[in-house]
């Protein structure tokens, strides 16, 4: 979450040596005829002459259009939800969020023995976060804004590599989500997006599946193919 050259003038004013006319003004020796007839001469004293030329009004910015897309735009963390791509910033290469966005459920964790963390197959993955998959499921369905964060845990060498995702519903159909997989001295940072959500009726049909790790599986795609705008790039993050 938002850049004066001082120049002289050749001659100095009035001309204290010069004569003056009949009319009491200063005649300037210096002023001289071109070849051709045309005269070049200094200013009078008096007032400098004004012309009428045309004035450009400077480009005013509209307030209420101050959101901006990506880091290098003007934060706002004065947000009272987090609404907006001038919401995220990167912090020291991963993605920070500076408005509020409040949890709605507690953060679910589920374990896979596979290294494909982030599409690890149903049938390798184990979790006890049945309440908090079935309260995200509920609360997408709900419409209700805020916080849903899970990570997906490397089972076979635990401790090496991790998936953690954040999903935040703005209540209007749409969400933002940021996450990255970490492996070993680094990660990658997966781009902050702003995309509707799926349907309510998806996530019905979510909940109703037997298994809290079918719930999760259906529940790691929560929205449709669709970017709405793109706030932060994806990246690598190294830890040193």
């Amino acid at each position: 979450m938002h850049y004066l050259r001082t120049f002289l003038l050749g001659t100095a004013g009035v001309c204290l040596a010069c004569p003056a006319t009949k009319d009491g003004t200063t005649e300037d020796p210096t002023a001289t005829t071109t070849a051709t007839g045309t005269a070049t001469t200094t200013a009078t004293t008096g007032p400098a002459p004004t012309t009428d030329a045309p004035t450009t009004d400077a480009p005013t910015t509209d307030a209420t259009t101050t959101n901006t897309t990506g880091p290098s735009g003007e934060l706002c963390p004065e947000h009272p939800t987090t609404d907006a791509c001038c919401c995220f910033e990167t912090d020291s290469g991963y993605t920070a969020n500076v408005c509020p966005a409040t949890a709605l459920c507690g953060n679910i964790v589920v374990t896979c023995s596979d290294f494909t963390l982030p599409s690890c197959p149903v049938d390798l993955l184990t979790t006890t976060s049945d309440t908090a998959i079935d309260c995200a499921l509920q609360a997408l369905i709900d419409g209700k804004v805020g916080r849903i964060e899970w990570t997906v845990e490397d089972g076979l060498v635990p401790g090496f590599s991790g998936h953690e995702v954040v999903l935040m519903p703005v209540g209007d159909g749409t969400a933002f989500r940021t996450g990255y997989y970490y492996q070993d001295l680094g990660a990658d940072v997966e781009a902050v997006q702003h995309a509707p959500l799926q349907t309510k009726a998806y996530f019905m049909d979510c909940l109703a599946r037997p298994s809290a790790t079918e719930r999760f599986v259906c529940l790691r795609t929560p929205q449709t193919a669709e970017s709405l705008e793109v706030c932060v790039e994806a990246h690598y993050a190294d830890y040193f």
